[in-house]
């Protein structure tokens, strides 16, 4: 088996971490283009029973767009 040469320094790389965000980004653009897919999943639950559940991002988009509409009517 080969040796490893280079080490990870976790708290290095935490320290001098930078994002590289476009100041153009938005990221609603990015969840919503997601959501086109309606079978692209964002999470899947496994509960102790043996059960799951799933949910899509179109799931969590149209979630979003319920919420935001009571927001606005109240």
């Amino acid at each position: 088996m080969g040796k490893e040469t280079t080490s990870f320094d976790y708290e290095d790389e935490r320290r001098n971490f930078t994002w590289d965000v476009p100041a153009d980004y938005n990221f609603v653009d990015v969840i919503r283009g997601w959501a086109q897919d309606k079978k692209k999943l964002i999470a899947v639950t496994q509960h102790p029973d043996g059960s799951a559940e799933e949910m899509s991002y179109r799931e969590i988009w149209d979630n979003a767009l319920q919420f935001g509409t009571i927001l606005i009517k109240n």
